[in-house]
Formats: C-alpha cells, sequence, structure tokens
C-alpha cells in the first residue's frame, strides 16, 4: 500500500493543495494527517483526495465541531489515534504526538508495523523493536530541515522524502 504522510499543516493551503497533486500523480491509496490542519478550508481541500485519515493536533480547536466537519466531508477522524490496515494482518498508528505517553504506548506496544506522529515538526525515521516510527516534519514551521511530507511504501517498507518546495 501507498500511503501519503503529512502533519502540522497549520493553515498553508496552497502547500496542502500542492501537495495532495502530487499524492494523486503518484497513486497514493491513502492520506494520514496527524494534525495540526488549524482551519476549515485545509479539511475541504483534504476532502477532495481519497482515503483520507486525519487526527487532531494541539493547534486544532474544538473536537466535537472538527470531527463532525471531517465525517460531513468523508474524511476518517479519530482521536486520539487512526488505526489503518495495510494488509497482510498489518496495521499504521498514527497520533498527533502531543500526548507523550499515548505515542509512548502505540511505540512499546510493538502492536503496529508503522507508528506515525508529528507535533515536534521534526522528519524522524526509526525503527523500534519491530515498530517502524516515522513523523513526516511539518508542512509549517519546520524544524531541522525543510517543510515537507512522505510517502510510504509498506509493501517494500520504503519511505520517500518530499520537500514542498520541490513541488
Amino acid at each position: 500500500m501507498i500511503v501519503g504522510i503529512m502533519s502540522d499543516t497549520h493553515g498553508r493551503v496552497e502547500a496542502l493543495s500542492k501537495v495532495l497533486a502530487h499524492f494523486e500523480s503518484i497513486a497514493v491509496e491513502a492520506i494520514i494527517h496527524c494534525g495540526d490542519v488549524t482551519r476549515a478550508e485545509c479539511l475541504e481541500i483534504l476532502s477532495e483526495a481519497r482515503n483520507v485519515y486525519m487526527t487532531m493536533g494541539n493547534d486544532d480547536k474544538g473536537i466535537f465541531m472538527m470531527a463532525q466537519q471531517a465525517h460531513m466531508l468523508g474524511i476518517h477522524f479519530c482521536e486520539p489515534v487512526i488505526i489503518l490496515p495495510i494488509g497482510k494482518g498489518k496495521t499504521l498508528a498514527a497520533t498527533h504526538g502531543n500526548r507523550p505517553q499515548i505515542l509512548d504506548e502505540l511505540i512499546s506496544s510493538q502492536a503496529h508495523a508503522y507508528v506515525c506522529h508529528g507535533h515536534t515538526h521534526v522528519r524522524r525515521d526509526e525503527r523500534i523493536g519491530q515498530t517502524r516510527v516515522i513523523n513526516p516534519g511539518a508542512m509549517s514551521h519546520s524544524r531541522r530541515g525543510p517543510e515537507g511530507v512522505v510517502m510510504l511504501d509498506t509493501d517494500q517498507d520504503e519511505l520517500t522524502l518530499i520537500n514542498i518546495k520541490d513541488l
């Protein structure tokens, strides 16, 4: 399965549109947003893609309103953790990362092939036991690296970094 993973959009509508167009051009099968969309316009843009899964970040306000709007737009919204089946009995879990206990439990459980998170604005690709931990970095206000997203091929276990400025 090809999964596009993003986080910390912080209202960057234009960048989000570019990323989604790129994901569509390479036939991404599912999109994971690890939180901090911060603007309703971003939800509307995400709804134009297929198979979008998202959770809420610490800068997203009003969980009830966000959940309601996401569901109305056809976005799979779950707080605080998204679980995506990726085939062969494996799963990808995603959370924002602002609650370290939740992130630590997802990783230490070793129940998921992949655990994705955002919040830190720093890219991460690390294996801890049987779990690959991925932070795509931030689409806005990246720390220690370019603003971007990642694409994960779960069949090949390959991660591709995508810099927004290159789109």
